[in-house]
């Protein structure tokens, strides 16, 4: 009996021991099991690759896609949430040609498509997909008008006569760096997940919640397989007979909508400021006319989608750029606000019963401003419609006709 309770007194200490392991193991499985919360994670790599650029016989496409599919796993202890961040960025040597400038990114995360950032919830040990889709932008190829530098009026119908050889050489480009580079750009990809943390409250630690941004990928390398390429370089092998002269023939239908702009009688602009000054109106500038005659009723949100939308947005930009026209529109633009401005505040003193002669004067020559300005935007624009019209009359000529019929003769 004295034996069994010196080994029972020997013993006690590691019994002491034993338990208080066996209670940090317990506190120790609690903090990183039960209470480890959310733990999201990739599983996997995503495809950043181009693939099956389609094969059409009459355009070259006009953009491209990439769909990386993104797969997470939760092998935390309660439900978390995940967000995905994206951000391309084209090769310099793209942008300088004219293409991979305009990009849009979409998602498919959950039950839902959406052009924001989907949020994924994820319970505990499920696993789940967001989808990404970069749509990358490359442009027109056939009615593209590329120059380099300014390009004045002298300078224009040369310019669009020789536009469809100037983007068969800039497509060319594209094609032969893709074969040197095998890339369109790079992907950076960032996830926003909620993640358990310990926090001290009141000397207590405790875990909770919070909001954590991580870096995923960092230019990551969009890659274009070599079918894709091939594609593109037959393209090239067959640019003659695709869309063939395609910036003159948008020319011809340019042409005459702005021969009916600019082509009308010069309108009495003293008559039709003093018009709005007498109905107590803010004188429109150039540009809403424009707007208003190209492409009709709506406001500007309106003008700019259908501005983005058209083929020929290149070409009337260039247009307006080359001419003058853009800078004269805006300059009037500048001078309408100016004299707008001077109205209503001559407006708001002549209702208080004063009538300042240095107002009335600065109104009269702003008036006078603007009438000049008009009519130098009028004769700039009858200029520039007589040279889009010789340019097409000189391309009509120089397409190459047909050849005769010929007839074989056979002797009997």
């Amino acid at each position: 009996m004295l034996f069994v309770q010196i080994l029972a007194d020997w013993l006690a200490p590691f019994t002491v021991i034993a338990a208080s392991i066996a209670a940090v193991a317990a506190i120790l499985n609690l903090w990183y099991g039960a209470m480890r919360g959310p733990n999201i994670a990739l599983a996997g790599m995503p495809d950043f690759n181009v693939h099956n650029v389609p094969i059409n016989a009459t355009s070259i496409p006009m953009s491209v896609e990439v769909n990386p599919s993104f797969v997470f796993i939760n092998s935390g202890s309660t439900t978390g949430m995940i967000m995905l961040e994206l951000d391309f960025t084209p090769l310099s040597v793209f942008e300088r040609l004219g293409c991979c400038n305009k990009w849009s990114i979409g998602f498919f995360g959950g039950k839902e498509q959406t052009e924001g950032m989907p949020r994924l919830f994820l319970q505990e040990r499920e696993s789940g997909m967001i989808e990404a889709h970069l749509t990358i932008d490359l442009g027109d190829w056939k009615s593209y008008v590329a120059h380099d530098g300014e390009v004045d009026e002298n300078s224009i119908c040369p310019t669009l006569l020789k536009a469809d050889g100037a983007n068969k050489e800039r497509f060319s480009s594209f094609c032969a760096q893709l074969r040197e580079g095998q890339s369109l750009g790079t992907l950076s990809v960032s996830c926003v997940r909620t993640k358990r943390k310990c926090v001290m409250r009141r000397r207590i630690p405790k875990r909770r919640d919070v909001i954590d941004k991580k870096a995923l990928f960092v230019n990551e390398s969009i890659g274009i397989d070599e079918d894709s390429i091939t594609t593109f370089t037959s393209y090239l092998d067959n640019w003659d007979n695709i869309q063939p002269r395609q910036v003159i023939e948008l020319l011809q239908k340019v042409e005459p909508e702005l021969k009916s702009i600019f082509s009308k009688e010069t309108p009495d602009w003293g008559a039709i400021i003093e018009r709005q000054i007498k109905n107590n109106k803010g004188f429109r500038t150039w540009r809403e006319h424009w707007d208003d005659s190209w492409y009709g009723g709506g406001d500007d949100a309106e003008h700019e989608q259908q501005r983005s939308t058209m083929p020929s947005k290149n070409l009337l930009d260039f247009i307006l750029r080359s001419s003058g026209l853009d800078s004269q529109m805006q300059e009037f633009s500048k001078k309408v606000k100016e004299f707008n401005d001077t109205r209503r505040l001559w407006n708001r003193m002549h209702k208080d019963g004063e009538e300042p002669a240095d107002l009335l004067n600065s109104i009269e020559q702003q008036k006078r401003e603007l009438i000049a300005k008009n009519v130098e935007i009028q004769k700039t624009g009858e200029r520039v419609t007589q040279i889009l019209k010789s340019c097409v009359t000189e391309a009509l000529a120089q397409r190459p006709r047909p050849k005769a019929f010929e007839t074989t003769t056979f002797e009997v």
